[in-house]
């Protein structure tokens, strides 16, 4: 049986417990070393995942 991925937004994570957080949805360009979405939403979906810094001071992203 295929497992199913949920869908969870950044603003719904529980960062109790958490340090560090990983945005996956990105690639590292190999000669410039900049940040490349995957895609047209990983921008939008980036912002609001570095925004959690905002709720909880220390966290790492």
């Amino acid at each position: 049986m295929p497992l199913s991925a949920s869908t969870v937004s950044p603003e719904d994570l529980t960062l109790d417990g958490l340090t560090h957080i990983n945005f996956a949805f990105v690639f590292f360009d190999p000669s410039s070393f900049q940040i490349v979405p995957m895609d047209k939403n990983a921008v939008a979906l980036l912002n609001r995942f570095t925004k959690l810094k905002e709720k909880k001071a220390g966290l790492q992203t």
